[in-house]
Formats: structure tokens, C-alpha cells, sequence
């Protein structure tokens, strides 16, 4: 066998059980080499390199607790997982929440061999990343410390992808349950709501410029709702180390054994925001749920959720520390404005929530609301700068919107997003009208649930034509819902609602497969170089996990070329927290020959910044800037400074909805690229027909 196979180091007393197990790894490129002790196997260990440990609990003797305890103690053998092997893995969780004393996994006896070789081949492609991080750990980071460090390795969305022993005993856990989440989970007591945020986040800002960052305590929140009282630090890996690896930052921790300090500290962390000292999320719903159990007949309630108008501004541009300065700011200025009653908290980023028992009546909580926004008429002074912030709020109240906390928190933050898309600096309050949108918004996601299986979803395709020859470049696929009730629906008028009910990614790969199955069915003339298909997808669809996946089937199934689809996206979808998201499927679409459109140009304040990072082939000026715009009398100068800053990125530009003569002279002599011009739109049966008759 070549001296580069991994070995396994395979212990049990039971001979035969050895010869099993070397039985069952046989089909692997493996090693295996048998100890049949404890003894025996420490030194083993301790003169060869394994990739892997399957050690047996219960032998005689020294069992496996006091083995895995002496490996993980020496310096030499403390980065080698260990599988426990035994019958009764019950016991062996319990016994096994030591912060050394833990295997990173386990598996029953009588041992499975599709489970055991599924979990030993898991663990071998592990293995290369493995070496290289605890090599890069001993050789540029591991400190004096001589209490046990934990290491996690994180990946640039933060999610966990690796996670040494030490670091699997201190969480109380397994390594296939740490691998896969996300670094914040390890910050929240509630798991399951948990939603990465870690491209936002001081952390990742730190390492992304190459800073380590250290954290002196917080509280990591294993999986079995242990508490551990921790301090650590972000590591960024070099540029050559995150290719190796594909890893980003490293986090390694301590556990904070001083007693009296973890107890003085420990009721601050739980209850309260570090930054602004102002309670949490958590304590802020406790403390709601006990104001509405006590709440007074005739004495409502109100609920607020207020958030910050462009508040990642002034991160990018002044920096996180100013950015936190600021939040600290408000929370003492809005502090000392409240009513004594009220109680007011910091429930994550730039979000604050406020909560007023006792109102006289419900329209008080308006009032009080318009009130504190006078609080961000005045500028603030941080770190030598003077910062104009304004906020907006949404409200909701007991009983009229909702008797528990959930609802009260869910109908208050419906009633942010009106706030917010009424023109921000607002305050809104959730009422009937809001509650009755949101039942036609459920009924019409319920619907759409069965809209691919009863077939209401139909394609027409409108012509794009090349302004300067006048030929035809390209058909638009457009999407329509065939609504038993509402009649002839356009996709921007269900896409909302398809995708926060998570239908965008199979209603838009309907879309997408049904357009290239209609292309292939047409006899595109020849001389049609360049002409292409062109298909509008939701963001969310195109930053669906498994969309990558379903593309290329589409394509390998339909037999389609991809340099002759472009896909369109609109650009208000676009926003700081999915835009490296969307970078990162931009290069492998555009690495497939795909062109990506950047709709609706000129509708989001990302609109420069948008080009500077991404290479977009070209842009659409929808139909609504392009009506009012041309109404102006300086249209010319308007449209031609677009048109000329869309090229100077070197996209193509498309005119969207023009029909006019004269607005299509106007638009050729500024330059503009090509448009869909005609108001009619076709059938798939009717394209062959209408507009490949006369060729190109």
C-alpha cells in the first residue's frame, strides 16, 4: 500500500470485532491498523499519524473515556478525531460533556457498515483540511494559553466547515452538527430563527481587511442549551491559506473558567445588548409576554419597531466603530425622552423596540411616535463627526393587532416595511386594511402552491429589436397566471407573495425550462447571429442554493446553447447584504457564456456601485422612467447621461415598452442599443410565424 493512504486506527478488545471493521473498510483507500487496548493504542498513536481514531468504549482495562482523555491531552494526538464506538450511545452522550472528554461523533454497535464506511468517508475528505488548519493553527496562532482552545473554521458566509475536537467537547456536540451553521447560531439562544447576517457583521468587516479581532467575553450557546462563557478571536487566513482551504477566518476560544467572573458577567450577556447596555431581544419579549398577561381592560398596549433610514451609509462610508458610536447615541437620546413606564431595547443591528403599557388609548402610541422622531431632527456629534440619521417605526397594539408577542412583533414589523416603503423618516400603524392584504397575500400563496400542477402558468414572447438596424435580436419571455378569480395576472403582480412563500425557485425553473423548451421548438432563420433569448428570473430564484444545479439540466435537457440565453434581474432587489451573493452566481453564469441584464436601471441607490462591481452585459430603462422621464423637457440630457454611463461600464442598454416613432428616433440618436418595442406580445405557436415569416 502507498505510504500516502490516510490510516485508520481501528481499537476494540474483540479480536473478531477487528477483523470486522477492517472487513467493512476495505472498500476505501485506507490504512487500518488494530489495537487491541487502550495502551496499545496510545502508542500507536503517539509514533504514527492517523487520519482517524474508531475507538471502542468499553474495553477493559483502560477504557475509551481514558484513552480519548490522554489524546487529548498531548499536543501531538489532541487534533485526531475520535469515533466512539459502542452499544449504548445514550450513556455515552451523557457521560461524554467534558471539555476534553468528548468523541466527534459516534456510531451504535452492532456497527452498520453503510453507516460506518458513509461516516469514515466523510471524515478522509475532510482530512486534508483538517492538517492543513491545525498545521496553519500550531504554526501562526496557537497562543501560551494553557487551557484548551477551541477552533472554528469559517467559510465567507460564515457558516461553520470545520471545527476542531476540543472545540466539539467544549459545545457539548458532534462535528456533523457543528459543520453547516451558521457562526451566529453558536451566539442565539433561539437556533431554529436564526438567519446569517455574517457579511454585515464587525467580524467579518475585520478580517475581509486582514484584522484580528478579539472579543473578551460573550456567551456561545451549545446545542443541549448550555451556557459556555467564552472570550476569542477572529482570525483572517492569507490570501494562499483561504485558497488551500476555502476557509476565511478562523475563530478560536477560551472558555472563561474564574468562576466569580463568569457569574458577575454572565446575567449581562444574557439579558442585555453589549453595545448600548439597553436590554435585549430576549428580555424584551419576556418582559412584553408579562405586560400583556397583566394588562388592564380599557389600558391597551402599544408595541413599536423602529430601524434606522440608511443606516449601512454611514458604516461604509465613516466605518463600523463610528457606525456603533452612533447606535449608542440614539439608544441614550431616545432613552431620555420615554415615558417612565416604557421600555426600550436594541434587538439587533439597527433595530430598536419599544414597548408603552397602559395607553389611554390606542392613538396615543402615533403621538408618542411622532414625537421621538423629532429626536433625529438634531444631528449627532461621534468621533469628530456631525451625523444627520433619520428612522422609522412601526406600531402595533394590544389587543387590536395581536394578544401575544409573536404577532404583536409580526404585525409591527409589517406596519416598518409601509413605514419604510411610504418614503421612510415615517411612522405607520398596523391596522384592518394591512390585516386584509395580508389575507390576500396568504390566500393568493396558497394558490399558488397548485399553480404549476393545474397549468395556469403561461409564457408570450415580445421582440427585441436593434434600434440602429432595425432587425429583430432577440424575443423576451414574459410569465402570466391565468387566475381562476383575478383573470390574466403578470409575474411582477404574484412575485412578492411567490417568493416569501418560497415558490420562486420552482415557478421560475418552470419558467426557464418552458422558454428554452418554446426555443427549440422555432426555426430561427439562418443569418440569426446574436439573437437571443431573453428570460426574467426573481433574485431570490437565481440565489437559490440549488439553482446552479437546475440550470444545467434545463440546458443539457432542451438541448440549449447558453451564449444564446440572457437572463434579467431586476436592480431594486439588488442590496448590500446579497450583493456578493449575487457576484459570486454572476461568475459562474457568466463563465457558461450566460448574459445577465440589470433591470429596472436607475430605480435603486445601488445603481454605480452595482456597475463597479459587477460587469452587468447590459441594462434596461424600464418602462415607467422611461414615460416619465420623457415627459420632461430635458429628457434628451437625462436619458443620454444614462445611456452614456451604462456604456462607459460597457453594457448594452434596452429600452423597455417604447412604441412610439418619434421616441425611438429620439432613443437611436442617444445611443440607445436595442428596445422591445412592440405593444403586442406573442404566443409561443405565434412566434414562427409573426416574426421569423420575413427572416431577419
Amino acid at each position: 500500500m502507498s505510504s500516502e493512504q490516510p490510516r485508520i486506527l481501528l481499537v476494540d478488545d474483540n479480536e473478531l470485532n477487528l477483523f470486522l471493521l477492517m472487513d467493512m473498510l476495505q472498500e476505501l483507500d485506507v490504512v487500518p491498523i488494530i489495537a487491541e487496548s487502550g495502551n496499545e493504542a496510545l502508542k500507536f498513536a503517539s509514533r504514527h499519524k492517523f487520519a482517524l481514531i474508531l475507538l471502542d468504549v468499553e474495553m477493559p482495562g483502560m477504557d475509551g473515556y481514558q484513552v480519548l482523555n490522554q489524546l487529548a491531552g498531548n499536543p501531538d494526538t489532541e487534533e485526531v478525531p475520535v469515533i466512539f464506538m459502542s452499544p449504548n450511545l445514550a450513556d455515552l452522550e451523557a457521560k461524554s460533556h467534558s471539555t476534553l472528554l468528548a468523541p466527534v461523533d459516534s456510531i451504535h454497535k452492532p456497527i452498520n457498515k453503510t453507516l460506518l464506511v458513509d461516516k469514515v468517508s466523510t471524515y478522509l475528505k475532510l482530512d486534508n483540511k483538517y492538517q492543513f488548519l491545525s498545521q496553519y493553527y500550531q504554526d501562526k496562532i496557537r497562543t501560551d494559553n494553557k487551557s484548551p482552545e477551541g477552533m472554528l473554521a469559517l467559510n465567507n458566509d460564515g457558516t461553520i466547515v470545520y471545527a476542531n475536537p476540543t472545540a466539539v467537547a467544549m459545545l457539548r456536540s458532534s462535528l456533523p452538527q457543528l459543520i453547516g451553521l451558521y457562526f451566529e447560531t453558536l451566539l442565539e439562544r433561539s437556533h431554529h430563527e436564526v438567519v446569517s447576517n455574517w457579511q454585515n457583521s464587525v467580524l467579518y468587516q475585520a478580517c475581509k481587511n486582514e484584522k484580528t479581532t478579539k472579543v473578551e467575553h460573550t456567551l456561545f450557546w451549545c446545542g443541549d442549551g448550555h451556557k459556555l462563557v467564552v472570550s476569542f478571536v477572529a482570525y483572517p487566513l492569507a490570501e494562499g491559506a483561504r485558497s488551500i482551504s476555502n476557509v476565511d477566518t478562523l475563530i478560536v476560544f477560551n472558555e472563561i473558567q474564574n468562576q466569580a467572573y463568569s457569574d458577575e458577567k454572565l446575567s449581562a450577556l444574557v439579558n442585555f445588548d453589549p453595545l448600548t447596555r439597553l436590554i435585549n431581544k430576549e428580555s424584551f419579549e419576556e418582559i412584553t409576554h408579562v405586560a400583556i398577561d397583566s394588562m388592564n381592560p380599557g389600558e391597551p398596549l402599544a408595541l413599536m419597531l423602529w430601524n434606522l433610514d440608511h443606516y449601512d451609509y454611514i458604516n461604509e462610508s465613516l466605518g463600523h466603530e463610528i457606525g456603533d458610536q452612533l447606535l449608542k447615541a440614539i439608544a441614550q437620546r431616545l432613552g431620555n425622552c420615554l415615558p417612565s413606564s416604557s421600555t426600550l431595547a436594541r434587538i439587533g443591528g439597527d433595530d430598536f423596540a419599544l414597548l408603552i403599557p397602559a395607553l389611554a388609548n390606542p392613538r396615543v402610541a402615533i403621538t408618542t411616535a411622532h414625537a421621538l422622531l423629532t429626536v433625529f431632527k438634531a444631528s449627532f456629534l461621534v468621533g469628530g463627526h456631525e451625523i444627520f440619521v433619520s428612522a422609522s417605526a412601526g406600531i402595533a397594539t394590544c389587543p387590536e393587532s395581536g394578544t401575544n408577542v409573536s404577532k404583536l412583533m409580526r404585525n409591527a414589523d409589517r406596519a416598518l416595511k409601509k413605514a419604510k416603503d411610504g418614503g421612510r423618516a415615517r411612522v405607520e400603524m398596523y391596522n384592518s386594511a394591512m390585516a386584509l392584504a395580508n389575507v390576500a397575500s396568504f390566500e393568493m400563496a396558497t394558490e399558488l402552491h397548485h399553480v404549476l400542477h393545474k397549468q395556469q402558468l403561461y409564457l408570450s414572447y415580445k421582440p427585441v429589436i436593434n434600434l440602429l438596424s432595425t432587425k429583430l435580436s432577440g424575443v423576451e419571455a414574459l410569465a402570466y397566471w391565468r387566475h381562476p378569480e383575478y383573470g390574466v395576472l403578470g409575474l411582477d403582480e404574484f412575485q412578492e407573495v411567490a417568493e416569501e412563500a418560497g415558490l420562486m425557485p420552482d415557478i421560475g425553473e418552470w419558467i426557464l425550462a418552458e422558454a428554452c423548451r418554446n426555443w427549440q421548438s422555432w426555426d430561427i432563420p439562418a443569418g440569426a447571429e446574436g439573437f437571443r433569448l431573453r428570460v426574467k428570473l426573481s433574485l431570490f430564484h437565481l440565489l437559490f442554493k440549488g439553482f446552479e444545479k437546475s440550470l444545467d439540466t434545463i440546458l443539457s435537457v432542451t438541448k440549449f446553447d447558453p451564449a444564446c440565453l440572457e437572463l434579467e434581474i431586476s436592480e431594486a432587489n439588488l442590496n448590500r447584504d446579497n450583493l456578493a451573493a449575487f457576484v459570486t452566481i454572476f461568475k459562474v453564469l457568466n463563465d457558461k457564456g450566460i448574459r445577465i441584464i440589470l433591470d429596472d436601471f436607475g430605480s435603486n441607490y445601488l445603481t454605480l456601485a452595482t456597475l463597479e462591481d459587477v460587469e452587468f452585459h447590459g441594462v434596461k430603462l424600464g418602462g415607467e422612467f422611461l414615460r416619465s422621464t420623457m415627459a420632461t423637457p430635458r429628457c434628451d440630457v437625462v436619458l443620454k447621461s444614462v445611456i452614456d454611463i451604462a456604456h462607459e461600464y460597457g453594457a448594452e442598454v434596452t429600452a423597455a415598452e417604447v412604441a412610439r416613432g418619434d421616441q425611438i428616433a429620439l432613443l437611436r440618436k442617444l445611443g440607445c442599443d436595442t428596445g422591445s418595442l412592440f405593444e403586442k406580445e406573442f404566443g409561443a405557436d405565434e412566434v414562427q410565424k409573426e416574426l421569423f415569416s420575413d427572416g431577419f
